[in-house]
This record gives structure tokens, C-alpha cells and sequence, in this order.
């Protein structure tokens, strides 16, 4: 499994991933960045307004974006913001990679699975997969470990794991047979 966290590059956050994500249909100005993350991914991820101008600008001077001036006519001048080369390798690096555990499910897979499906039904199945299958190894081992458990909160805790894994696998199985089925119409 692939570390999300590239540190030859430089250590990044998902939401710094979600920024680059916003850019891979083309330029966008901050502003603009910000509402199409509110429609795009707003039951998912929720980031002020201030929050993306700070992520912007950690991540052009990282060299994952970069930035033209654009002059207003009547309005203070504008930065239009665009991956680099590298925060666009980067990126796909990390949207290709399934996440660590169940719990990375609601924010960062969600947000993967987003951009994984602009750069295609393939990218994003190639995901659904990866993570499926990573999920299914966490399950299987902590199935085949013998319960040796200290006490019943330690059984409960095991149990209610084995439960959202299991909860988890189910649904990306669905996700997977509803990409399939989308494919098989085509």
C-alpha cells in the first residue's frame, strides 16, 4: 500500500489534496475554488473560505501550484491559481491510493473517489478496487487473530472493528457492481 504522505516531496495533508483536486479542470481563482468546493464537495468536506487562500499558498511554495496575477478593472487584482507538474503527479499519486482504515472513509476516500472519477470510470474503479482490497486484508486479519481478549471491552472493540469493516466492504462492493453495471451499459 502506498504512503499518501509522499516525504520526498513534502508532506501533505488531504485537504491540501482536495485544493490541488479543485484545479484539475483548469485555472480557478480562490474565490471561485471555494464555491465549487461547497457544490462539488460540501456534504463532504467543509473548508473556509480563508482556509483555501492559507492551503494556496502552502502549496505554491511547496511547487504544487502555481499562480498568474490577473489585473482588475475595477476590483483589487486577482491570482489565478493552476497545478504544477509536479503537484499534478503528486496528486494522482494520492487519489490512486486506497486510504488506511475505515475511519478515512467519510472524508479522504470520498474526496479520492471525487477526483479519481474526472480522470475517468477506469481511475476510479482501479480505486474502489485497491481500497477493497486493503480493507479485505484489515478484515481477514483481524478475523483470523484468536480471541485472546483481555476483557469484554477489548471483545466489543474487536467486534465493532470487524463490523465496520465488514459494513465498509459491502459498500464499496455495491460502488464497484455500480461502476460495472455503468460500463457493462456502454
Amino acid at each position: 500500500m502506498m504512503n499518501t504522505h509522499d516525504v520526498s516531496i513534502g508532506r501533505r495533508n488531504p485537504p491540501e489534496y482536495v485544493i490541488m483536486g479543485m484545479l484539475l479542470t483548469g485555472p480557478a481563482h480562490g474565490y471561485g475554488m471555494h464555491q465549487r468546493l461547497e457544490e462539488e464537495l460540501g456534504p463532504v468536506w467543509k473548508l473556509g473560505q480563508s482556509q483555501v487562500y492559507a492551503l494556496l499558498g502552502r502549496l505554491e511554495k511547496d511547487g504544487m501550484v502555481s499562480h498568474v496575477r490577473m489585473a482588475g478593472q475595477r476590483r483589487p487584482d486577482r491570482k489565478r491559481y493552476c497545478l504544477t507538474r509536479a503537484g499534478r503527479a503528486q496528486l494522482g499519486r494520492w487519489f490512486r491510493s486506497p486510504v488506511a482504515g475505515v475511519r478515512d472513509l467519510r472524508l479522504e476516500f470520498m474526496a479520492k473517489l471525487h477526483f479519481a472519477g474526472r480522470s475517468g470510470k477506469r481511475a476510479e474503479r482501479a480505486l474502489v478496487v485497491a481500497q477493497l482490497a486493503s480493507l479485505s486484508k484489515q478484515c481477514a486479519g483481524l478475523s483470523s487473530r484468536e480471541d485472546g481478549a483481555a476483557s469484554d471491552t477489548h471483545r466489543r472493540g474487536r467486534a465493532f472493528r470487524l463490523a465496520m469493516l465488514g459494513a465498509s466492504v459491502a459498500w464499496l462492493e455495491q460502488i464497484l457492481a455500480e461502476l460495472d453495471l455503468g460500463a457493462n451499459r456502454r
